[in-house]
């Protein structure tokens, strides 16, 4: 479980690089805080899930794809409340999304073990 924990940190640091990447890229008008654009929102989480995906393949706890999705989803929905687009950019918020992914992805692994 340790070792699945540490992933998960490892995974949720490259996430929130490669949020800063897409914040960079893309286009103006993606929202407020709160109020994300919709095609942002989607964009944000297709980017998560390619993301994962690509750490999946490294790691040894392998996730099933609709397991990445609502991790992605749990992330996108509390980064929208927490940050306007434009501002997850900022040094401050770097800390916060580290903690709502590892979150995230916690919560969701756990309630995955609980089914079974």
């Amino acid at each position: 479980m340790r070792n699945n924990i540490y992933q998960l940190k490892e995974q949720s640091r490259l996430f929130v690089y490669f949020t800063f990447v897409v914040v960079l890229t893309s286009c103006n008008n993606l929202g407020k805080k709160g109020e994300w654009n919709l095609e942002y929102k989607a964009k944000f989480e297709s980017d998560c899930k390619v993301e994962i995906n690509s750490e999946n393949e490294k790691s040894l706890l392998k996730l099933d794809s609709l397991t990445i999705s609502k991790i992605c989803d749990c992330v996108a929905s509390k980064a929208e409340k927490e940050f306007a687009p434009l501002d997850m950019e900022e040094k401050n918020s770097q800390s916060q999304m580290k903690i709502i992914s590892t979150d995230c992805a916690r919560d969701i692994l756990i309630e995955n073990l609980n089914k079974n």
